[in-house]
């Protein structure tokens, strides 16, 4: 009683501390919940140690009239919670909010009843039956029951923890890369305003090829030193309006290769020439990742490459477009796929392209399946996962349940972002997270949530048979004292009827005499 009274008091502080907030409307969801649950708690406890019954009547009463509507309401939610439970084991996914809560709901219900079945223990009145089957009770219920319970909200919690972390992981490798895209178009706009560059270019716009010797060293040198310092880029070119390769530096991760004469090659048919050619001064083109092609056939071994390439424009009376400038990036290294995916982690995702091919994936067979010549049009989302492929190019993120149970966490990197997002080219970064791996199967929970529960069942058939027993006593007791009653009545009858009948016959003695 004394804890109650207490727990009252201190409520009464909270609520005074709260009603300002509840005034103002700025008190959290959370802590009005919080609030008015203990608020409730603790008067149901007031409620139930000053009905602590104290004679055999209000026994009967209690067990009858409280106790046993308590059991039967306790059993019937946890009944309820066992189902939705069942369901979701059985269906392999997490809890979704709206049965989290609804089990909650249930939840609260079990515990005000918990309440009320946990006050019997050590009560004067409390038969031994009943002491034995509230430790039956706790036993199953509080601790077989209850660690079972937690191990398979656990479960689901832990999936939905792996989901928050792979989304996190992917915020932040996107970040990261779009810095690291952010870099590489200043090191190209940088080059591509370079004087020496604007010089040559100049110069074939006016075709005084011959004399450009000069330039062209300039240029050369100016791309060996930059590729030699920057170190991720293994093709620096310049190439003119007419798709020729003017200037030309390789780098294979060590020393700097300038490239001259007849191995300068013209790419004007090259898709990237192109596009990029066409785009106004200080724009950035980024190309679709796929294997570098020499002569026309693809690199052995297989070189992926990643190029960003813009403009070089001449002023005069009007703007002339002179070429480009392009970066090569291999990207079949860790220096370039640790930018979108960390090093450590690299095997848990995958990256795809915008229709859907593997540019990485833990299978290297799958990867390159947009290349032709390859032969592996096969290896791609659309045929991998039918069912989500639509979701996973939508250029949207999300998660999607895959029909064997796992999901797939996804998000986008649109490599510009400032594009309307249906021209927009885009890659994807995906992970496979596996199915909740649930301590039990649905059967196995089902029984022993059924097994718990018929603890519970069990304290109300024993306090049935405790207020039946009660009541035979109390009958049993009131029919004593009608038997002593009527006894009693029939001798205080006999000695009225005596003393009248003496009375009535006062000489009798004298005359016989």
């Amino acid at each position: 009683m004394t804890n109650s009274i207490n727990g009252l008091k201190n409520t009464d502080c909270s609520n005074l501390v709260s009603r300002p907030k509840i005034a103002r409307g700025d008190i959290s969801k959370n802590e009005w919940i919080n609030l008015t649950t203990t608020n409730i708690n603790y008067e149901f406890n007031l409620r139930h140690f000053a009905f602590i019954p104290q004679n055999k009547q209000e026994q009967i009463l209690y067990l009858n009239s409280v106790l046993r509507p308590k059991v039967a309401r306790l059993c019937e939610f946890a009944g309820l919670e066992r189902a939705l439970v069942d369901n979701t084991i059985a269906s392999g996914e997490p809890f979704s909010a709206e049965t989290l809560n609804k089990i909650k709901r249930y939840r609260s219900i079990v515990d005000q009843s918990l309440d009320q079945v946990l006050l019997l223990k050590g009560q004067p009145f409390t038969s031994n039956d009943m002491e034995r089957a509230i430790l039956t009770f706790e036993t199953e219920f509080f601790q077989s029951f209850q660690s079972l319970r937690r191990k398979v909200f656990a479960a689901s919690q832990e999936h939905e923890e792996a989901i928050k972390a792979a989304f996190m992981q992917i915020i932040t490798s996107k970040a990261s890369f779009q810095n690291y895209l952010t870099r590489i178009s200043t090191d190209l706009l940088n080059l591509s305003n370079h004087p020496s560059l604007m010089s040559l270019a100049n110069g074939l716009i006016e075709k005084e090829e011959v004399q450009l010797t000069v330039e062209l060293n300039a240029v050369e040198k100016l791309f060996e030193k930059f590729s030699q310092l920057k170190k991720v880029y293994i093709q620096i070119r310049y190439l003119d309006q007419t798709g020729q390769e003017r200037v030309r530096v390789d780098f294979d991760g060590d020393t700097p290769n300038i490239i001259r004469g007849q191995q300068l090659q013209n790419k004007k048919h090259r898709y990237y020439f192109q596009d990029s050619s066409q785009l106004p001064r200080g724009e950035i083109y980024f190309s679709p990742l796929d294997l570098n092609l020499e002569q026309g056939k693809v690199e052995i071994p297989f070189q992926p490459v990643f190029r960003v390439a813009t403009p070089v424009v001449i002023d005069g009376k009007k703007a002339t477009g002179a070429g480009i400038v392009i970066f090569n990036l291999l990207t079949d290294i860790s220096l370039f796929l640790h930018k979108i995916i960390p090093n450590e982690i690299i095997k848990e995702y995958i990256l795809i392209n915008q229709d859907g091919f593997y540019l990485h994936h833990p299978d290297n067979s799958k990867k390159w399946g947009m290349m032709a010549v390859l032969n592996r049009s096969h290896h791609n989302v659309k045929q991998d996962y039918p069912e989500a492929a639509e979701q996973l190019l939508s250029g949207k993120e999300g998660t999607v349940r895959l029909n064997e149970g796992n999901r797939l966490v996804y998000k986008p990197i649109f490599l510009h972002s400032d594009v309307d997002r249906e021209q927009a080219h885009f890659w994807v970064i995906l992970k496979v997270i596996n199915n909740v791996k649930y301590p039990v199967e649905a059967a196995t929970w089902f029984e022993a949530a059924t097994k718990a529960i018929d603890t519970g069942l069990a304290i109300s058939n024993v306090a049935g048979e405790q207020a039946n027993t009660i009541m035979l006593e109390i009958t049993s007791l009131a029919n004593q004292n009608i038997i002593i009653s009527l006894l009693l009545l029939f001798f205080v009858g006999f000695i009225f009827y005596f003393l009248v009948v003496n009375k009535s016959h006062p000489d009798t003695h004298s005359t016989i005499d």
